[in-house]
């Protein structure tokens, strides 16, 4: 049979051929592999997906779909520049350290978790997004330990949307989420627990702030005479801070007058050009407990000067102060203004009296500081925030005990 013979030694030595050129590819351009190793990965962690998740997986079109108990660091180690890492649901018990270039969310918002309640996450934190033009979507992340921060964004032009970062670590510098750097955004999130502050910018620039939610709770145990916030500015310039809410603020072991819900601190020798430049635009404060010597709604730092900050369109129902500078800040432009059940307006330049320029417009959202015609309720992820903000073994603050909507509490608050 020579005819069949050569034929088959012709095959084979064709398939030698097909091989051989896989393997050059497979060398000389890595993507190839890693785009190999995705189709594998994602097949063998797909099939034990449910339904609806291996449906949510396709449609946002997830490289690589991953469940509790898959490691972050190893999935990474795959994935290539652009690539989206989705988590399912449930709790993921490990440090997220998230490269460059990579997009990370939940299946579905909320869902995922990233528990710390028994890890050591040393000086560092529980997600940390350190590099640059990443994003994380979705998470809900809670309990660092000792020393570290809950969520912590470095680098550049890094966003955080619809997640939630809480209770820091028990130590006066960990917070629930802290950021440096430049160019990121922090959009439809929400943030609380104990500390010095909640959320705070330092050293930073060009960063936005855009329609989050915080409270801050309490103060952490034998850091009696910190200074507390729940958004805190410190040390950073061309800030936009829009459309943000602090809410029911607690009340400290021991009064402080440095602080307040929005607040603007920073150094001595400030590092690098220190607060100017920053916008305070559509922001709302409601329910800041009257005992409490930093009980103000907007105070920038009483020692050193703060360049250029404009303030409007500011709601403040239940705080005896509204805004608060000082003898330096001769530059504090202040539009419109509410304010609802406080003492004092505020004031600026020593002791001259606030005066708003008309009331509060807070039914629109800014957007790069512009006002748009976009309705800013009904509130985004209300739900899901009221699920995180009051469940059994928070603090059980006034908007919990009011089985109100965020935006029915916001428009229409309990006195």
């Amino acid at each position: 049979m020579p005819f069949i013979s050569s034929t088959f030694n012709y095959i084979s030595f064709l398939r030698v051929i097909y091989i051989a050129i896989i393997s050059i590819f497979t060398v000389l351009i890595p993507g190839c592999a890693s785009k190999q190793i995705h189709s594998v990965k994602e097949k063998a962690i797909n099939g034990s997906l449910s339904k609806p998740e291996n449906k949510q997986s396709k449609k946002l079109g997830c490289t690589i779909t991953i469940q509790p108990g898959d490691s972050f660091n190893r999935v990474f180690s795959q994935m290539v520049s652009g690539d989206l890492l989705c988590l399912a649901n449930g709790k993921y018990s490990q440090i997220m350290r998230v490269p460059s270039n990579i997009m990370v969310r939940s299946l579905f918002d909320g869902k995922a978790e990233i528990d710390g309640s028994n890890l050591d996450a040393g000086w560092g934190a529980l997600l940390i997004v350190d590099g640059s033009n990443s994003s994380v979507r979705g998470l809900k992340i809670h309990h660092a330990s000792q020393f570290a921060d809950t969520c912590n964004v470095k680098g550049r032009n890094n966003t955080l949307k619809s997640v939630s970062c809480s209770h820091g670590g028990h130590h006066k510098h960990k917070i629930p989420l802290k950021v440096t750097g430049e160019g990121h955004l922090i959009e439809d999130s929400w943030f609380y627990g104990e500390g010095r502050y909640v959320i705070q910018c330092f050293r930073g620039r060009d960063i936005t702030f855009r329609r989050n939610v915080a409270r801050w709770d309490s103060t952490v145990s034998g850091q009696k005479s910190e200074p507390n916030a729940t958004f805190a500015i410190y040390n950073c310039s061309n800030i936009t801070v829009e459309n943000n809410i602090s809410l029911d603020y607690g009340t400290p072991e021991t009064p402080m007058k440095y602080g307040g819900d929005f607040y603007s601190p920073q150094h001595r020798k400030p590092w690098p050009e220190g607060n100017q430049n920053n916008w305070w635009l559509g922001n709302i404060v409601v329910n800041h407990s009257h005992n409490s010597l930093n009980n103000k709604a907007l105070r920038l730092d009483p020692d050193i000067e703060s360049k250029n900050n404009f303030v409007t369109d500011f709601y403040v129902k239940g705080a005896d102060y509204g805004i608060v500078g000082n003898s330096r800040t001769s530059t504090l432009k202040i539009g419109t203004c509410t304010m609802i059940n406080v003492k004092e307006a505020g004031f600026n330049n020593g002791r001259h009296p606030i005066n708003c320029n008309g009331p509060a417009d807070i039914t629109h959202r800014y957007e790069s500081r512009i006002k748009t015609g976009l309705p800013l309720f009904p509130w985004k992820n209300e739900n899901l925030i009221k699920e995180d903000m009051c469940a059994t073994g928070e603090r059980q603050s006034l908007w919990c005990r009011s089985n109100l909507s965020l935006t029915d509490y916001i428009l229409n608050p309990v006195d």
